[in-house]
């Protein structure tokens, strides 16, 4: 391993303009000068490995390969070698495993019944598209957010709950960090809005969440991952707890597969969200998506939670 697969990688992430990658640089919560690179294709985990030499590297579940149902070969390597070699088979196999709807009904995936993962893969392609900070637009920094309890001590965080994004957004000389919730079908709805408020919202003002957040948009800067101006980028380096502020948002595309269905229970969860963050004086917003593609974080669409409201999805 070395510094310069990591830098070989990080190009290729970088290169790639169509939402297909994304590497998440997660700081270690109780070592956080200790980053695991995370790498993910449609919303599955390609590999990950320790920055910035390289160490640790541990490809993906070799349960993937039968998403290629015996297209496409994979050359019998190791660690970056094998990233490398089978980069293109490894991301169709990802897709594939994502929404591949086709080949599931024909029964071609052994072993457990297979389900498909639309959110996830909208999810990697929205971190993936979105990482200009600007004024007028968020940049996501990291997916599948989440930090082991035991390393927080915070007696309100029981237990290890996972945000589906962090999104980043700035005004003035003030930075805020968004934990985000993403639905884009009926099945995200298995676990409610309300519930996923209440594990979230634990996050919200706790001093080691806040500094970890901070070095992860650090660490996004100095690889180039977040692109932003110089004054930009000057102001971030500088930034401490009191420069920051931390919400909550609950981000929605494709209401069309869920809206109607769900239209009861989605404005049961707003009142809800309204009223409890109210009382819990936590700050929260919602934001729709019209499509997924490069920009479409636009500060613009961010909408604060009303009194006898409704989300407005569409």
């Amino acid at each position: 391993m070395s510094k310069g697969n990591v830098l070989k990688l990080i190009n290729k992430c970088k290169s790639m303009n169509d939402g297909k990658v994304f590497i998440s640089l997660k700081p270690r919560v109780d070592d956080p000068e200790t980053i695991v690179a995370h790498l993910y294709s449609s919303g599955g985990e390609m590999c990950h490995f320790n920055m910035p030499e390289g160490n640790d590297f541990h490809i993906w579940d070799k349960e993937y390969e039968k998403y290629s149902y015996g297209s496409y070969e994979f050359v019998n390597k190791r660690g970056f070698d094998y990233l490398f070699s089978n980069w293109d088979s490894m991301i169709k196999c990802c897709c594939n495993r994502a929404c591949d709807k086709d080949n599931f009904k024909k029964g071609k995936v052994s072993g457990k019944e297979p389900r498909n993962h639309y959110e996830r893969e909208r999810e990697n392609r929205i971190a993936a598209l979105n990482s200009k900070l600007s004024e007028d637009l968020l940049a996501v920094i990291d997916m599948e957010y989440s930090v082991d309890k035991n390393k927080i001590a915070n007696a309100k965080i029981d237990k290890n709950p996972k945000a589906d994004l962090v999104c980043v957004g700035m005004e003035e000389d003030r930075i805020t960090f968004y934990i985000t919730e993403y639905k884009s079908t009926e099945e995200g709805f298995g676990v409610s809005l309300a519930e996923h408020y209440n594990d979230m919202s634990k996050y919200y003002d706790d001093a080691k969440i806040t500094n970890h957040l901070i070095k992860t948009l650090h660490e996004r800067i100095k690889c180039g991952l977040v692109d932003c101006d110089k004054k930009i980028e000057d102001m971030i380096s500088n930034i401490s707890t009191k420069d920051i502020a931390v919400e909550l948002l609950f981000l929605f595309s494709h209401a069309d597969e869920f809206k109607n269905s769900k239209k009861n229970v989605l404005n049961n969860n707003y009142k809800y969200i309204f009223e409890k963050s109210k009382s819990d004086s936590v700050t929260v917003k919602y934001a729709y998506i019209k499509s997924i593609e490069k920009g479409c974080l636009k500060k613009s669409i961010l909408n604060n939670f009303k009194v006898d409201g409704e989300f407005e999805l569409g």
